[in-house]
């Protein structure tokens, strides 16, 4: 899977943070450009209709014209401009480490965590005790949190992505306990999929 991809996978699962992000960028700047283009394209257009527009009619289109050019400045932001900064600042980090011969400790506690996840994981697919069950979820719950602020030190549209939960294709375990059992196995599985994704990124680029 590409940057490019990945990083869209992380804005499509995490629009809130997205438009955050935007709103930092843009800011009143992008209102600045937005009202000067909006009112220019509104003036334009009352004055070459057939039927001169009279000032409130002028102050519509306007207010329509900066709307539309706002939510668009916010898709093109979100979908491109956003993504490639987190890139760009992503690859300065991990370039800063290389120069020092060094691995961000971020990125040394992942895969420690993903080490743990995966014995975790094995431990709870060979359960066959409820009574250890609520633990093990409990021992689960602990590690997820671990690893979204272990990610989000490195880039909070991962940590998001790792967060949110989409879609995920559901794997038959054998000796399930029960429909939770069964649950947080597949999530689980998904989680520490995810993860290798993560840290597969960051090798590419050291």
């Amino acid at each position: 899977m590409s940057n490019n991809k990945k990083l869209g996978d992380y804005w499509k699962n995490n629009l809130t943070f997205g438009i955050q992000r935007t709103w930092e960028w843009l800011g009143v700047r992008g209102i600045i450009i937005d009202v000067v283009i909006s009112l220019i394209a509104g003036l334009l257009i009352a004055q070459n209709t057939e039927n001169r527009l009279n000032v409130a009619q002028t102050a519509g289109v306007t207010i329509v014209i900066a709307l539309g050019i706002y939510i668009l400045l916010v898709l093109i932001s979100v979908i491109f401009i956003v993504p490639y900064q987190e890139n760009l600042r992503l690859e300065k980090i991990i370039a800063n480490y290389k120069k020092k011969g060094k691995e961000p400790p971020e990125l040394q506690k992942l895969a420690e965590l993903r080490t743990e996840g995966v014995e975790l994981r094995n431990f709870g697919a060979g359960l066959t005790d409820s009574n250890v069950l609520s633990k093990w979820i409990n021992d689960y719950t602990v590690w997820d949190k671990t690893v979204i602020k272990t990610l989000g030190k490195l880039s909070k549209a991962q940590a998001g992505w790792f967060t949110t939960l989409d879609r995920m294709p559901l794997h038959a375990f054998r000796n399930v306990i029960n429909g939770e059992h069964s649950r947080y196995l597949n999530i689980f599985e998904e989680k520490l999929k995810r993860l290798d994704t993560v840290l597969r990124s960051y090798l590419n680029l050291s």
